[in-house]
C-alpha cells in the first residue's frame, strides 16, 4: 500500500478547492507530470483574464504554483489518499486501486471554503462513494457519469458547499471541447478575483500578518472595523450615534500629574457620541487578546472619572500649546476642535473655544476576541460572536470577507 505523496494544499484564504484523483508516480507535483496536463496553463490564463490557454506553465516552480493557488483564492485535495495499482506505470485512474480517501470535509470544516472543484468524473464519483463510508472500490464499480455543474451540496458547520465537476484538465476532451471551452468553464467557477482580489488581498494580509512580532493589526483594522460600529452600539445600548472620532486624546497632564511631557495625550480608539441620548462611548478594539494592558484601562477608567468637560478642556490646553509654535499638530487639533463644535459639545467664539454644559454619560467599551482573563471594572464587553451576527447581515463582499476574518480571529486568537 501507498500514500498520496504530496499534502492537501489549503491556505487560510482558500474559497475553493481543485479535487483529482491521484498523480502518476513520476509526478514531482500536483499536476505536474506531463505537457498534456494543462491545469497550471489554465489557472495562469484565469489569472492573466487571457482567452485562451498559455503554454509551458508546468514550468513554474512548486512555490509559484503554490502563490498562483492562493492569488486565486485555490486549494487542491486529491481525493484518494492510500492506494495501490494493478499497473504502476499507468497514468490512468482505471488501474488505481483505492485503499483510503482522503477526508475531504474535515480538511476544508475550518476554512470558508464553498466550492469543491472536481476535474475528473472519477474523483467525483470516488467522493460520493467516501460520503457512504463504505470501503473504497476501483473506480469501474462506481457511476462516473456525472455531468457538468453542480451534482452535490453540503452543509459544513452552516456553511453551503457546492460540489462541481469542471472538463478534465488534459488536452483531450468530449468531442468539441477545445482547451479555450474548458478554460472558460474554469472561469465560470474560480472567483473573478481581479474585481474583489483587492479586498481577498487585504484581509489575507491582515490573517497572515497578525502572527509577526511588530505588526499592529488593530491599527491596521481600525477604519475598517469603524464602518460597522454604529451598528454594533445601536444593537448593544439601543442608541444611534452622531459622530465617531478615531484616537480620540486625553491630556496626559491630567492622568498623571507628575509627568514630563502634561501635553502629551494618550489615546482611545474611538469617542462614540450619541446627542440624542447624551450618551458617550470610549471605545477600545482588541484584535487579540494578549494586547490588553492594565494601564490602558486604568486611563480609561480615569478619563471616565474626569468627565468629558475637563477631557475638552484638555485638548484645547494641547491646542493652545501647540498653536504657540509652527506644528502641524495646531492645525489637527483645531480639526479636532471643530468637529466638537459641530457636534455640539464645544461653542467657539472667534480662536475661542469653550466646552457646552452637559451632562453626558461615558460608557467603557471593550471590543475582543474572546473574554480575556483579566477583570476590567465597570466596562462592558462586547466579544466577536456578538458582533459577526451583526455584520453577517449585510450581504455585500467586503462585509463578508470581514466576517470571514473575524471568525479566523475569534477562533485562532493571537495569544
Amino acid at each position: 500500500m501507498n500514500t498520496h505523496p504530496f499534502k492537501p494544499i489549503i491556505f487560510e484564504n482558500t474559497k475553493s478547492v481543485i479535487v483529482g484523483s491521484l498523480p502518476p508516480e513520476t509526478a514531482d507535483f500536483y499536476f505536474s507530470n506531463s505537457t498534456k496536463t494543462r491545469l497550471w496553463d489554465i489557472l495562469t490564463s484565469v489569472y492573466n483574464q487571457s482567452e485562451t490557454v498559455c503554454k509551458n506553465s508546468n514550468t513554474k516552480s512548486e512555490s509559484e504554483k503554490m502563490e498562483l493557488l492562493k492569488s486565486l483564492n485555490l486549494g487542491i485535495n486529491d481525493i484518494i489518499l492510500d492506494y495501490d495499482r494493478t499497473d504502476y506505470n499507468s497514468v490512468s485512474d482505471n488501474d488505481i486501486i483505492p485503499m483510503k480517501y482522503s477526508n475531504l470535509v474535515d480538511n476544508i470544516r475550518n476554512v470558508q471554503v464553498d466550492k469543491l472543484l472536481f476535474v475528473y468524473q472519477s474523483a467525483a464519483a470516488w467522493f460520493l462513494h467516501s460520503l457512504e463510508n463504505s470501503e473504497p472500490v476501483p473506480s469501474s464499480k462506481l457511476n462516473t457519469k456525472i455531468e457538468y455543474g453542480t451534482f452535490k451540496e453540503l452543509s459544513i458547520k452552516g456553511r453551503n458547499v457546492k460540489c462541481i465537476l469542471l472538463p478534465n484538465p488534459l488536452n483531450r476532451g468530449k468531442k468539441g471541447e477545445t482547451l479555450d471551452f474548458k478554460l472558460q468553464q474554469y472561469k465560470k467557477e474560480i472567483r473573478d478575483f481581479k474585481t474583489v482580489n483587492y479586498i481577498d488581498e487585504i484581509f489575507n494580509r491582515l490573517d497572515n500578518w497578525r502572527h509577526l512580532p511588530s505588526y499592529q493589526l488593530e491599527r491596521r483594522f481600525d477604519i475598517f472595523f469603524s464602518l460597522y460600529l454604529n451598528s454594533i452600539l445601536n444593537h448593544k445600548y439601543k442608541t444611534s450615534i452622531s459622530g465617531l472620532i478615531p484616537e480620540f486624546p486625553i491630556r496626559v497632564g491630567y492622568l498623571k500629574k507628575s509627568h514630563k511631557r502634561p501635553n502629551k495625550s494618550i489615546k482611545i480608539d474611538y469617542l462614540a457620541i450619541s446627542i440624542k441620548d447624551k450618551r458617550l462611548f470610549f471605545v477600545e478594539l482588541k484584535t487579540d487578546n494578549g494586547s490588553i494592558r492594565h494601564e490602558q484601562m486604568e486611563n480609561m477608567i480615569k478619563a471616565k472619572e474626569m468627565g468629558i468637560s475637563k477631557i475638552l478642556k484638555g485638548i484645547i490646553k494641547v491646542h493652545t500649546e501647540a498653536a504657540k509654535t509652527y506644528s502641524k499638530y495646531k492645525i489637527k487639533h483645531l480639526a479636532l476642535l471643530q468637529e466638537f463644535v459641530r457636534l455640539g459639545l464645544l461653542s467657539q467664539k472667534e480662536e475661542e473655544f469653550i466646552p457646552t454644559k452637559h451632562d453626558y454619560k461615558i460608557s467603557l467599551v471593550l471590543i475582543e476576541p474572546q473574554k480575556s482573563i483579566q477583570s476590567i471594572i465597570d466596562c462592558d464587553i462586547i466579544l466577536f460572536e456578538e458582533i459577526i451576527p451583526i455584520i453577517n447581515k449585510r450581504k455585500d463582499e467586503f462585509s463578508q470577507r470581514l466576517v470571514q476574518s473575524l471568525r479566523l480571529w475569534k477562533d485562532n486568537p493571537v495569544m
